[in-house]
């Protein structure tokens, strides 16, 4: 919601926000100041109060006297602060007491260490009751402190309603003044944005004011003009910082360099090899404490194998040879594990010149070494691994120069390193492609992204192989490219794949294309066939209809002309008759079959049930058909497509 503000409306809340923080910080650091002045002056008057008490009641506990010591404690009572007080003899009894009226504790039944103790609002003080060195008792002393919390909270009172007035007044002023800030600020911003958008360092800000904001209008102005020169300076103001921060932090490594709070282990060591002293650091690098090592030499902590060095460098050191030396060694940790330090000893001498003892410092290099020794391995298993893949492997600088090969790459171009570094690409890449090759990898190499490219590389015998070769940023953890990786991956086989892949396409195109022909001619012949056939089967239908008309024609009449012939003749005329027509509508679907290749076929589902019926419909008289052919069998297929006629 603040985003959406206008600037003078986010200037008014500016100065009031830090209006209020000024102040609520103010009204909170008068408030805690006065807390801890008021708790300090408090706990001085009871502990100034509980050692003039002690004093005065130490003759009542040396001489026992209860009642003297009752009435120097009933003496508490123009405190009105105290609200308990009790003097406790040698053995921690309750010798005598003091209770105000508004007390609402006991008294503690023996006494605590000696000391300042706090409890839920008050304070209590146990001081010693001595003379000299003797000592005969023990004084409690309980300090309220509800007086001390009512003025706090009075303070806070005051502090909060100053902060709602100076609030209030801040709203009124900054509402006055939140125009005339805003005005010359908009100017900037409108110029500031016409020099962003138009790049056009020759506008300036109007100037409205001469107070500050328009002295910050014309030194705008005239950073419009010397931005070079700005950017100059700060280069330089920028080195002087890194200058400063170097003496910063050699002061600081000099400061760490002394002996007690030194970050590294420091020793002082005998002329027979003795530690003399010893820092805290040494002790935990060695696993031995400070006063462990002052009953030890250094050869009780050193490996065997590196004695032998060490005192070859104390020899000449004590010779005069060498002013220092270090050494990488071994130490042996108390409970037996050894730890890698490295050690730098020089001799400290006398003013006449004779040896005193030598400074050593160790530096604990353990994780170091582990570290390298798994770098070391890690390495060995990539170079293992590298070296048994399939692929050419290489890895290049950020700039691009490669700096390793896999031994894949050298078995295979027949190259040594030495000749890859002088001849590089031109050595091994096909000469019609490295142009192409180089100027693409400058392109991914200079906007960071990853590389892929085909081209052949030349191998031990001099034929080339087609590779897809692919570079991967490897970046660190700001994002920053450190190095590449490079695989090359033989793909010639592929290649010569696709393309018999591609001839044998070809080739079934060609083939497809003869086969449409030859279909297409075979179509026209069955055309010419088809025609050829509809002609005849229109011709065969016509000659078959004209004795069918005949059988029709008959029929009627004699069915017409002698009504009186038997039922069984004229059921057979009509059996005729219905044959003929049956006939004639067969011949038809036959003409409509013929015209097929014309039109159409339209096929639907026949009730074969109804055709069996019409069937034995027209069937001769039971009585008439011959045994041996009263039974007839109707196969069909489920399927079978007829025509809707």
């Amino acid at each position: 919601m603040f985003k959406t503000l206008s600037i003078q409306r986010k200037l008014q809340a500016v100065m009031m926000l830090t209006a209020a923080v000024a102040l609520t910080l103010a009204c909170v650091a008068f408030t805690i100041y006065e807390f801890q002045t008021t708790r300090s002056s408090e706990e001085q008057t009871l502990k100034t109060l509980a050692e003039i008490v002690a004093q005065s009641t130490t003759p009542y506990l040396a001489f026992p006297n209860v009642d003297d010591a009752a009435d120097a404690l009933s003496a508490l009572a123009t405190k009105s602060h105290v609200t308990d007080a009790a003097l406790y003899d040698s053995r921690g009894k309750v010798f005598a007491s003091y209770r105000s009226h508004k007390t609402g504790s006991d008294v503690p039944k023996e006494p605590k260490s000696d000391g300042l103790y706090e409890e839920p609002g008050s304070l209590v003080w146990f001081q010693p009751v001595r003379e000299g060195s003797v000592r005969y008792g023990t004084l409690f002393v309980r300090w309220d402190l509800s007086h001390m919390y009512a003025a706090m909270r009075f303070y806070v009172a005051i502090a909060l309603t100053v902060l709602c007035g100076a609030l209030l007044a801040a709203y009124f002023i900054s509402r006055a003044l939140r125009k005339s800030l805003s005005q010359p600020i908009l100017s900037l911003a409108q110029t500031a944005e016409t020099v962003a958008t138009k790049g056009d360092y020759s506008v300036r800000a109007q100037k409205f004011t001469d107070d500050e904001l328009g002295s910050l209008t014309t030194t705008f102005n005239q950073m419009l003009g010397t931005i070079q020169e700005h950017e100059s300076r700060l280069s330089e103001e920028l080195a002087q910082r890194k200058q400063a921060e170097a003496a910063v932090r050699d002061s600081e490594q000099r400061y760490r360099a002394t002996f007690h709070n030194a970050a590294i282990g420091i020793a002082h060591v005998g002329l027979d090899g003795a530690f003399l002293q010893t820092n805290e650091t040494f002790g935990r690098i060695i696993g031995y404490s400070v006063a462990e090592l002052s009953s030890l030499k250094f050869e009780d902590i050193t490996h065997p194998d590196d004695i032998k060095e060490d005192w070859q460098g104390i020899e000449r050191l004590i010779a005069g040879e060498i002013a220092t030396f270090t050494m990488e060694k071994r130490y042996i940790r108390k409970d037996g594990s050894i730890v890698w330090a490295n050690l730098g000893v020089s001799l400290l001498r006398n003013e006449d010149g004779t040896p005193r003892y030598f400074i050593s410092v160790v530096e604990d290099i353990d994780a170091r070494k582990r570290a390298e020794q798994a770098l070391r391995e890690s390495e060995e298993r990539f170079r293992t691994l590298s070296d048994n893949i399939a692929q050419l492997a290489w890895m290049a600088n950020a700039d691009g120069s490669v700096f390793w090969y896999n031994q894949r790459w050298f078995e295979y171009t027949g190259t040594t390193f030495e000749q890859m570094l002088q001849m590089g690409r031109e050595l091994v890449h096909h000469p019609d492609h490295v142009k192409r090759v180089v100027s693409k990898w400058c392109v991914h190499l200079g906007k960071g992204l990853q590389w892929e490219d085909t081209f052949p590389i030349r191998g031990a015998d001099g034929k080339y192989r087609w590779f897809l070769s692919r570079a991967y940023p490897i970046r660190d953890g700001a994002g920053r490219i450190v190095r590449w990786f490079g695989t090359n991956t033989d793909i010639t086989d592929v290649r010569e794949a696709q393309e018999a892949l591609q001839r044998a396409q070809l080739e079934l195109r060609k083939h497809a294309d003869t086969l449409e022909q030859t279909v297409a001619m075979r179509t026209g012949e069955l055309k010419e066939s088809n025609e050829q056939l509809e002609a005849l089967v229109y011709t065969i239908a016509h000659d078959l209809r004209s004795p069918l008309r005949s059988m029709q024609g008959f029929s009627e009449l004699l069915l017409e002309d002698h009504p009186t012939l038997p039922m069984e003749q004229r059921d057979y005329l009509r059996r005729i008759r219905t044959s003929a027509e049956f006939m004639d509508k067969m011949i038809l679907d036959l003409l409509a079959f013929g015209r097929t290749s014309r039109a159409q076929l339209e096929l639907s589902a026949v009730d074969l049930q109804r055709c069996g019926v019409r069937l034995c419909s027209n069937a001769p008289a039971k009585s008439k058909i011959p045994k041996r052919s009263s039974k007839s069998f109707l196969r069909c297929r489920p399927s079978w497509p007829m025509s809707q006629r």
